[in-house]
């Protein structure tokens, strides 16, 4: 009698890597051992189906964290990795006693707006420091706030404006409680991009 030749294709399909590559792969190994697996147990007969074989699971629990910013030398971190290049120019250094030799001072900077208010943070190298310039404009009233400090968040200056006037320098304790509020917004507005963690695999 005449055997009957039975032809099987089988495919498997690989887990692209990803976010958890390494569990991907993992998972595309159990799903080729289960297949070679039913096949070392004997071919199928023709006409009938092979056991299905459940591959070995594994559970992962994921978790998103927005990292929070601590401290204020990671906010200047943030804005300088994340800001937008910007090019100041000498004029402005000038009106802001910023040592800037004359010429354009390039920085980083970010900014956000509300209905009120409009925030500018920038950061630059000055005589091989890092300086940052915090700016609040208040728009209902056509008065803005300018803080000069270091990468820390060490005060150096504060200056206040009208109408876009000539700047004027603020009394010692007046900036010092301005800035500090604005200090505080940068570090609760500026988060690092979200992580996602991998808390427990069995």
């Amino acid at each position: 009698m005449r055997g009957n030749l039975i032809l099987v294709a089988v495919t498997v399909s690989f887990i692209p890597a990803g976010a958890i590559a390494q569990i991907g792969a993992q998972v595309a190994k159990n799903v080729q051992t289960a297949v070679e697996s039913s096949f070392a147990n004997g071919q199928p007969s023709m006409g009938a189906s092979p056991a299905p074989v459940a591959p070995r699971v594994i559970n992962v629990d994921q978790q998103t964290v927005a990292k929070s910013v601590a401290t204020f030398r990671e906010a200047s971190e943030l804005i300088s990795s994340q800001g937008i290049v910007k090019v100041l120019n000498p004029t402005f250094c000038q009106r802001f006693e910023l040592n800037c030799g004359g010429q354009p001072w390039q920085v980083k900077q970010k900014g956000a707006q509300s209905d009120t208010d409009a925030k500018v943070a920038s950061i630059g190298k000055i005589d091989g420091a890092d300086t940052v310039l915090l700016i609040r404009s208040d728009n209902n009233n056509a008065k803005a706030e300018l803080y000069v400090c270091d990468s820390n968040g060490t005060l150096l200056r504060g200056y206040g404006m009208v109408n876009n006037g000539a700047p004027s320098r603020m009394p010692a304790d007046q900036a010092k409680a301005g800035f500090e509020t604005e200090k505080q917004w940068w570090m609760n507005w500026l988060t690092p991009a979200a992580v996602t963690t991998t808390a427990s695999a069995r």
